[in-house]
Order: C-alpha cells, then structure tokens, then sequence
C-alpha cells in the first residue's frame, strides 16, 4: 500500500517557509468530491496555498491541440504537470478543477487532462510557490523528457511544467530531491 505521507524535519534557523511536508494520494484517495482522503478517512489536503503535481497515465498515442500551443504528441505513459494554486482555495481547490473535465479549457492542463488518467497528486502546502523548483526536479529525474516546451510555463522562464516518462518517477525519488534542494539553499 501507498504511504501518503513523507515528511522531514524544518533544519534548524531556516525559516523561508520552504515547504517541507510532502503528500501522495494514491487512485483510492482521488474521487471527486474526496480531495485529499487519506488512509484514516481524513482529508489531509487543506485550502492552503501551496504546490502539486498531477501524476497522469496515458494509455494510447494521439494527437491533441493544447489551446495556442498547437498539437502535442502524446505518448503511451506518464506526464506529470506541475502547478502551483495560492488563491482563493488554495491546492485543494485547483486539483478539484483538474480532477474534473474541464467544458471550456482555461490552463493548458485542461486540454490534455481529457485524454489521461489521473493517477496520482504530489502536493504540499506553502505560501510560497515551489512550482519552478519541483519542475527543475522533476527535469532532473531519471527518463525524464520534455513533451511539449512551454506547456504551463507561458508565465515563467521555465522550460515547461509538464514531464514525460515512460514509468511513474519515484515519490521517495522526488521528495528527497526537493528537500536537498531546500537544505542546500541558505
């Protein structure tokens, strides 16, 4: 069974707000309305600000158009999108929008999200956005791959927020990789 919790603990006189408590829900916790149902029946995810990331399995090949982006060419396996919500809501509010199917597209996510399986949500609250810094993570990753270059970055200077891998990347993977990060940056 999934754990839904990786924590570690704040080192000491570092107090940036740099989230430090990562959440994975796994198929059986992500039903709408049941955002963020954990393992005890408590909803762990709160209407705080903070960053996640849609883990979406895509189960054949196809063309689809990504609003004024174009075409994308999507491929059998996993995308993981990586957003950040600090308004009204926080996180659980913008993962509900993306757990449902959006009639009338907003972000680029609401194009591609017809055409995948939500599999898994990564997210940790924090009033700072770490979206920039989970996407230079998730790059980094082992087969990793850019599949569309600005895809939920048009507001960025990042590359993309979307990652293509042919096999779900490791959570323990990428939360001891963000918390590097956060340690390392004094």
């Amino acid at each position: 069974m999934l754990s839904p919790r990786f924590s570690k603990s704040r080192p000491p006189g570092n107090h940036d707000n740099t989230p430090w408590s990562f959440q994975c829900l796994g198929p059986e916790h992500i039903e709408f309305p049941a955002v963020g149902a954990t393992e005890t029946g408590k909803t762990s995810m709160t209407p705080e600000a903070g960053t996640y990331a849609l883990v979406l399995f895509c189960s054949q090949a196809e063309r689809v158009r990504i609003g004024k982006l174009g075409p994308l060419r999507l491929r059998r396996g996993v995308y993981v999108y990586v957003g950040s919500a600090r308004g009204p809501g926080g996180v659980r509010a913008r993962v509900a929008h993306h757990q449902k199917l959006s009639p009338r597209p907003h972000w680029h996510i609401d194009y591609l999200r017809p055409h995948t399986r939500l599999d898994r949500i990564w997210y940790s609250h924090g009033r700072r956005g770490s979206e920039h810094q989970w996407a230079s993570v998730f790059r980094a990753l082992p087969g990793a791959s850019i599949p569309m270059a600005g895809f939920g970055s048009s507001d960025c200077q990042c590359e993309a927020h979307l990652f293509f891998f042919r096999k779900r990347p490791s959570f323990r993977e990428f939360a001891n990789a963000i918390t590097f990060r956060a340690w390392i940056r004094f």
